[in-house]
């Protein structure tokens, strides 16, 4: 099976982008060329990778898995070459909203004082466990349940005291 990077490069644009305009647009090359990158990926993997109508297109469940697979794997290689041109990259920290609260700075000093040679990144994103999962970051800070699988380790670092705010004329206050 003799599958490229541009086939690769080509579906997770069009997972990214969701229409074959917009993935073509992004990656800066026509909509037949990019239809055909993908019909040569579906012919030579044997199997439907993208459902599309006049109207829709979605990832089929081989799709999304490769499409998440492909992420993975072309961000490793991107990390791989900026290391090879620029030394070690920093360390890619992410999280949904307010990092750790009252504990960000603290923890950013530390690690900068114990690792100096190492510099850390935070990244905001909206699904950290996703961007974990496509090699967006290195680790994330989550506030819900990790989903169990073989591929991630979770750790709990501290527990938070959650408050509900409501108006003063509300039944339940």
């Amino acid at each position: 099976m003799n599958v490229e990077l541009r086939h690769l490069r080509a579906l997770a644009a069009i997972g990214d982008e969701g229409t074959i305009t917009g993935a073509a647009a992004a990656l800066h090359i026509s909509q037949p060329a990019l239809s055909r990158t993908l019909e040569q990926l579906e012919n030579r993997l044997g199997t439907r990778l993208v459902e599309r109508t006049t109207r829709q297109l979605s990832l089929t469940d081989a799709g999304r898995m490769l499409y998440e697979r492909a992420h993975l794997i072309l961000n490793q290689l991107d990390d791989a070459l900026s290391e090879a041109q620029a030394g070690l990259r920093p360390l890619r920290i992410g999280f949904a909203w307010a990092a750790l609260g009252d504990r960000t700075v603290p923890l950013l000093r530390a690690w900068r004082e114990q690792h100096p040679d190492i510099p850390v990144r935070v990244h905001r994103r909206d699904d950290p466990e996703a961007a974990l999962r496509r090699g967006e970051i290195d680790a994330a800070f989550l506030r819900t349940p990790l989903t169990t699988d073989a591929e991630l380790m979770a750790e709990e670092l501290y527990r938070e005291r959650r408050l509900a705010a409501v108006s003063d004329s509300d039944p339940l206050a």
